[in-house]
């Protein structure tokens, strides 16, 4: 790539697609059905809520994946600290949906206008927020509840963040306009636990591991990983 190229391809990749791959990951399909239709069942908006290590991001981009098979189009940005100011935000927002596509080159504009880019698309759509945590201010969380609000019929979106945003949550889900997802959500059921333990093989040594695992995510990858010193012993 020429050198003034470099810049904004960097950007793009850190800021407008995954920081992780679903690639040999574990399968949560349980999960992606509960991000889609989980309850509220009319709910557009999804939050994913809990400290990190419970797989947030590749579920996420498990959901992406199983709604690009019905051709709807990802809108991915990841969050940082620049983004507690909302004009930050929203402008990282409109350039998330630029990256696909989907937004024009304007120096001003509002959260209405995203929403009617939004409405405005040939297929659906998916809005990715990830690491929203880094994200989370009074002026940006009203932010985001107005683009929970007014996301239209054709579009979803899915929050992921370690801490709960200050939005009208118990509101916005007795409206039917958002479902919560936490911790206990995201764990792994003793039966996932164990088919991802299974090539261990020993039953006893499947079964310690689930319990001392507690159906964490991110302790069930580090045991399925086998200890490449013993691997060359």
């Amino acid at each position: 790539l020429p050198i003034d190229q470099c810049d904004t391809v960097t950007m793009e990749t850190i800021r407008f697609t995954p920081l992780t791959s679903a690639a040999g990951a574990i399968e949560r399909e349980r999960l992606v059905r509960l991000v889609l239709c989980g309850r509220p069942p009319l709910a557009r908006t999804t939050l994913v809520i809990s400290p990190a290590g419970y797989g947030k991001t590749t579920l996420l981009v498990q959901v992406a994946e199983s709604l690009a098979r019905e051709d709807t189009i990802p809108i991915w940005l990841n969050c940082s600290r620049e983004d507690q100011q909302p004009d930050t935000f929203l402008g990282n927002l409109a350039a998330a949906l630029q990256a696909a596509k989907l937004f024009p080159d304007r120096l001003e504009f509002d959260i209405d206008d995203i929403t009617r880019e939004l409405a405005g698309s040939s297929s659906p759509t998916i809005v990715i927020i990830d690491e929203y945590e880094n994200a989370t201010s009074q002026a940006t969380d009203a932010l985001l509840e107005l683009l929970i609000r007014s996301l239209p019929g054709q579009s979803r979106l899915v929050v992921a963040s370690r801490q709960a945003p200050r939005l009208s949550l118990s509101r916005l889900i007795l409206d039917g306009k958002a479902r919560l997802i936490e911790a206990p959500e995201l764990r792994l059921t003793d039966d996932e636990s164990r088919a991802v333990l299974a090539e261990l093989g020993d039953p006893d040594e499947v079964s310690g591991a689930v319990v001392r695992s507690e159906g964490w995510p991110v302790i069930l990858q580090l045991i399925e990983i086998p200890d490449e010193k013993a691997q060359n012993a």
